[in-house]
């Protein structure tokens, strides 16, 4: 880059920049620099090949509409599936042996976690690093680190899941997780993850908020949960559990759909955003996320085995 003309005219020295007319033979090099020149081959011929040119880094606008893609391919590539309420665990041998996915079918949070790692990677090794980062706390599959509660994971370790910046939720709630009574009621012999922590503020839209927002938020994919009411919580034994039903908002041209694994239908299915909230009238509000296109999920540390040893039966 030395000597390279600056737009002030000066070389990088601060030095007025010299024309070739200045040397006063019309060269800006000297005669034994220009024999040298003239001895080397051109490029194409026998001991010179031009070097490959490298494809341009994408600017973070192109990464962000390359990720929005690739998500909009993921739903479209998991839309058959089939949907159960099965209860998971953490598969054959490990202390909570319930399988790590359906036989045949799909849960409704395991299909968000599914289109999501399909989203973030192509690679089939790479995707079960996500889900195992979406569904573990820290990357480490135990049932201790379970992300037991929606509420809790999108306050102790919500990537890739963020606020939106372009609306502020309307209406807040404080909630004490039942993470001690779950130990208890598993038998659990080993402490849970911040078992401290089962307190969390949730801050989430009314119906109106959410369609408000909606209005708001660029083109794009967003991860959307209903909150359950209070009323629905105590008629459904759920205890003090809010977010439910995850979904995918997709905004594209001032439309607004949602996407969900619904249990109950036991496939996936789509509607307008206006359709989805007055068909769920036992919600009461909604909580909306953006994602993050450059999340790197953590390492991924298997503790089943001695989780399976240490904390009982």
């Amino acid at each position: 880059m030395s000597g390279r003309r600056s737009i002030d005219g000066k070389d990088r020295g601060g030095q007025p920049y010299r024309e070739a007319s200045e040397r006063g033979d019309g060269s800006i090099f000297s005669a034994a620099a220009r024999t040298l020149l003239l001895s080397l081959p051109l490029a194409g011929v026998v001991g010179c090949a031009p070097q490959a040119s490298q494809p341009p880094t994408p600017t973070p606008g192109q990464q962000a509409d390359l990720f929005q893609r690739r998500v909009l391919d993921a739903i479209d590539a998991h839309r058959s599936a089939v949907v159960t309420s099965a209860q998971l665990g953490e598969g054959p041998g490990a202390w909570d042996s319930q399988p790590r996915v359906p036989d045949g079918a799909t849960t409704d949070l395991l299909w968000l976690h599914t289109v999501l790692a399909s989203a973030y990677t192509d690679e089939p090794t790479g995707q079960q690093r996500i889900q195992d980062a979406l569904r573990y706390y820290d990357g480490r599959i135990a049932f201790s680190h379970r992300k037991h509660f929606v509420d809790r994971w999108l306050v102790l370790e919500p990537g890739p899941l963020a606020p939106v910046r372009a609306c502020e939720p309307d209406l807040r709630e404080s909630l004490s997780l039942p993470l001690a009574k779950l130990r208890e009621r598993r038998r659990y012999g080993c402490a849970m993850h911040a078992a401290d922590q089962a307190a969390v503020t949730l801050r989430y839209f009314s119906a109106r908020g959410a369609a408000m927002c909606a209005g708001r938020l660029e083109d794009g994919s967003y991860v959307l949960f209903g909150v359950t009411s209070e009323r629905t919580r105590r008629r459904q034994r759920l205890g003090p559990v809010a977010q439910v039903q995850p979904a995918l908002l997709t905004i594209s041209s001032g439309f607004a759909t949602v996407t969900t694994a619904d249990a109950s239908e036991k496939r996936v299915t789509s509607a307008g955003l206006d359709e989805f909230i007055g068909g769920n009238s036992a919600l009461s509000g909604f909580t909306i996320y953006a994602l993050d296109p450059g999340w790197q999920a953590p390492s991924i540390v298997d503790q089943r085995d001695e989780e399976a040893k240490l904390c009982g039966s």
